[in-house]
């Protein structure tokens, strides 16, 4: 009998902790999802900042790779202007001035390098004309473009020629 009145007594106790612990148990679960969702929230802003400053990132080396090829441009050009000068120079000095002033084909062949360097800074600065609207993929593109469009123009300037006139 005893035990009867003692599951009695629990049974009772249980019916009357049950509301309460189905209250406690569903604020929880209320406090768990609210959290989950600023969680959600603040890594969905982190990963929104981190495209961005990737995006910045990659527009910031583009920039410097277009300017590292308009360098090598003019560090062309003013090869390709010493080569003129030293030319004539030791034409002033060693040909007589006879009728009309011939340019040695290395000089036009240097002239022609010259603006092929001009025409793929072009290319690169027609492409980063939009940069900022480009995409990531469209960035790194362009950032492989600029630099192979830099060591081109730096080829180019190994490229260039004295009149064998000169050099004998």
């Amino acid at each position: 009998m005893l035990d009867v009145a003692i599951d009695w007594a629990g049974s009772q106790w249980f019916a009357l902790a049950s509301p309460i612990l189905t209250l406690a148990s569903l604020a929880v679960a209320i406090a768990a999802l609210w959290y989950a969702k600023l969680a959600y929230r603040s890594s969905k802003d982190a990963a929104a900042a981190t495209r961005a400053s990737e995006l910045a990132n990659l527009r910031n080396q583009a920039k410097a790779s277009l300017a590292e090829a308009e360098r090598s441009l003019i560090s062309l050009c003013g090869s390709v202007q010493s080569k003129r000068e030293e030319w004539d120079r030791y034409e002033r000095k060693h040909i007589p001035m006879l009728g009309q002033r011939r340019v040695p084909a290395e000089l036009q062949r240097n002239t022609r390098i010259q603006q092929q360097g001009y025409a793929l800074l072009q290319d690169v600065n027609r492409y980063f004309a939009q940069i900022d609207g480009m995409n990531v993929s469209q960035l790194e593109k362009g950032f492989q473009e600029a630099k192979s469009a830099n060591l081109k123009i730096e080829r180019f300037i190994g490229d260039l020629e004295m009149p064998t006139t000169f050099i004998n």
